[in-house]
């Protein structure tokens, strides 16, 4: 099997495991965010509001530590279109006070 047939049959593997739906493509940005005892930190809530939390987490590639906002899909059905606007305004904005967007996923 070559190595691209191989891929094939591991993200149909991947797909049948997870109920037959495929991962998200920014899926796997995910895995460079560690949550909870990952890197010996305690998961820890830094806050929460109408849609998700927010969770202190490392980014794993420069060690950095970073806030996640966890928004569950069903939080936002139909009003989709407002998170994205909402990434593109933090994108944006430059301000000592006003925590840096940096990265997305879907998972």
């Amino acid at each position: 099997m070559s190595k691209f047939d191989l891929k094939g049959a591991l993200d149909t593997l991947d797909t049948l495991v997870h109920g037959g739906v495929a991962r998200p493509p920014t899926y796997e940005r995910k895995k460079d965010y560690a949550l909870g005892k990952t890197l010996g930190m305690s998961t820890r809530g830094v806050g929460s509001g109408t849609f998700g939390s927010v969770k202190e987490a490392t980014k794993i590639s420069t060690g950095k530590k970073v806030a996640v906002k966890i928004i569950p899909k069903k939080n936002v059905e139909g009003h989709e279109e407002m998170v994205y606007k909402e990434m593109d305004v933090l994108k944006g904005l430059s301000h000592p006070n006003v925590i840096q967007f940096y990265d997305w996923f879907e998972s």
